[in-house]
């Protein structure tokens, strides 16, 4: 993947803007990653659509703390440097939410109250400063980064569960219909 093209705003800041963006970012999102999954899995938790993919217990006890984790090396990341490594996780991640057949609708609603919640963060930190606005810009340029390489590896896996849901079904119908006619043969034997 070109993953360059998906960080223009880190490509575009100057040094200074970028290392002032990500002090930022870091620091709000280190200090709010508790309150952001809270709010995350709280808004998961509430939707129907969503709850049947979801128990408390698998939030309370795996989910808060890989939703925090990614959330951290989020900010950590360097678009700058070694993109390949964090593609891969996005990807690796995209695919587990297609076996999973968690819907690409429900993360990026998930993301987008992320987003908003540290946007309002990082506006009421920086007093709606220009650099604040720098931040917030490529902050959400990386989640939007991550959850397209996260879709993009989503639709491969469903696409390849697709497939095999399907040849599965023309397998079983094969077999049905062998069943059937081995079932005719045996009456008309008898008959």
């Amino acid at each position: 993947m070109n993953g360059r093209a998906g960080v223009l705003g880190w490509l575009s800041s100057s040094e200074d803007e970028r290392e002032a963006a990500r002090s930022t970012i870091v620091r709000i999102v280190h200090q709010e990653a508790d309150a952001l999954v809270a709010a995350f899995y709280e808004v998961f938790l509430g939707d129907t659509q969503s709850a049947q993919f979801l128990s408390h217990n698998v939030v309370q006890y795996r989910l808060r703390h890989s939703l925090r984790k990614w959330l951290l090396a989020l900010v950590e990341f360097d678009p700058l440097a070694d993109i390949e490594a964090f593609e891969r996780r996005q990807i690796e991640i995209g695919e587990v939410h297609a076996r999973l057949n968690i819907p690409n609708n429900l993360v990026m609603k998930g993301t987008t109250l992320i987003k908003t919640k540290v946007a309002d963060k990082i506006a009421t930190a920086g007093n709606h400063s220009p650099s604040a606005f720098h931040a917030i810009i490529l902050f959400n340029e990386v989640v939007d980064y991550a959850i397209r390489l996260m879709s993009t590896a989503y639709m491969s896996g469903a696409n390849r569960r697709t497939k095999t849901e399907e040849a599965f079904r023309i397998f079983s119908l094969g077999q049905d219909i062998n069943l059937e006619r081995e079932t005719q043969r045996a009456a008309l034997m008898e008959w």
